[in-house]
C-alpha cells in the first residue's frame, strides 16, 4: 500500500489537469456487457471502476469495434483498452491480468478420469460446439475425434446421455450451461488453454500500468477483486489466476 502511494504521489502531478481517461472495449460477456451501446457492467468493467475509484481517476468507458479500439489506443487517441493480449504492441500491459479465456475438457461427475492429458485423449471422442474454428483447431492439434453439436447445451446434453465422454466448453460458462440442461459435470485439470487479457494502456500512459497493477494487488489483498469475478463466475480471481499456471501441452 505504501508503495502504491509513492508511486502515485510520482505520477499524479503530470494528470491532475488532464481530461478524463478515456478507455474503449468491445462486447466480451461476461468479461464486458454491452447495453444500449454502453459498457455497463462484467467482471472487468467493475474491476477498472474500482481500481481507478483508489487512484482517484476520472474515466469514461465508450463502446467500439475492436480493431478500431486497438488502434485508437496505439495512436494515443484513446487512453486504454479492456481486455487486450500483450501482443498488441505498442500498448502496454501490467503484469497482473483483468480476465482469463480458459478451455477444459469436462466429463460426468461419476467418470473415473481425474486429470486431463492431450495424449491420453489421442483418437477418443470429444464434444464441441459447431462453428467455434478454435475449438476445432485444438481438437485437431492434439489428434482427437470430434463430434460437432448445434450449440452448448446440446453438447452437455450428449455428455449427459453418453453419446461421447468427452467435451471442450470454456470454464466461464461450462457448468451454468450444463445445469441448465440437468449436466452434471466437473473439469479435469489442468486446463486445456489458458489465455490472460489485460488493461492496456496507450504508449503516453505507459506509467499507469504500474499503478494499476498495483492497485489491482491491493485488490487481491482485500478479497474485493475475488468478491467481483464470484458475481459473474462459478471461480474467484485467485482461483482463475492459479489455474492459468498449467503445464502446456
Amino acid at each position: 500500500m505504501k508503495y502504491v502511494f509513492l508511486l502515485w504521489l510520482f505520477i499524479l502531478p503530470q494528470l491532475v489537469n488532464a481530461k478524463p481517461l478515456k478507455i474503449c472495449g468491445s462486447s466480451f460477456p461476461p468479461s464486458t456487457i454491452v447495453e444500449d451501446s454502453k459498457l455497463v457492467s462484467g467482471y472487468s468493467v467493475e474491476l477498472i471502476i474500482e481500481s481507478f475509484k483508489r487512484l482517484g481517476l476520472e474515466y469514461h468507458l465508450e463502446v467500439l469495434p475492436w480493431k478500431r479500439c486497438l488502434w485508437l489506443v496505439k495512436t494515443n487517441d484513446f487512453d486504454a483498452v479492456i481486455d487486450t493480449s500483450i501482443y498488441n504492441k505498442p500498448i502496454v500491459t501490467g503484469k497482473l491480468p483483468i480476465s482469463f479465456n480458459q478451455l477444459a475438457i469436462y466429463v460426468r461427475d461419476d467418470f473415473e478420469l481425474e486429470l486431463y492429458s492431450a495424449q491420453k485423449l489421442k483418437g477418443k471422442l470429444i464434444g464441441i460446439p459447431r462453428g467455434y474454428t478454435s475449438y476445432a483447431k485444438i481438437a485437431q492439434e492434439r489428434d482427437w475425434e470430434v463430434e460437432e453439436t448445434d450449440n452448448e447445451e446440446n453438447m452437455f446434453t450428449m455428455l449427459k446421455n453418453k453419446r461421447f465422454d468427452y467435451a471442450l466448453s470454456d470454464t466461464s460458462t461450462a457448468l451454468s450451461m450444463a445445469a441448465s440442461v440437468g449436466a452434471n459435470v466437473r473439469p479435469l485439470n489442468p486446463m486445456v488453454t489458458s489465455e490472460q487479457y489485460y488493461l492496456g494502456f496507450s504508449p503516453n500512459n505507459a506509467k499507469l500500468a504500474d499503478a494499476f497493477d498495483n492497485t489491482l494487488i491491493e485488490m487481491i489483498h482485500d478479497g474485493s477483486l475475488d468478491k467481483i469475478y464470484s458475481q459473474y463466475l462459478p471461480y474467484t480471481y485467485t482461483q482463475m489466476k492459479k489455474a492459468s499456471q498449467f503445464s502446456p501441452d
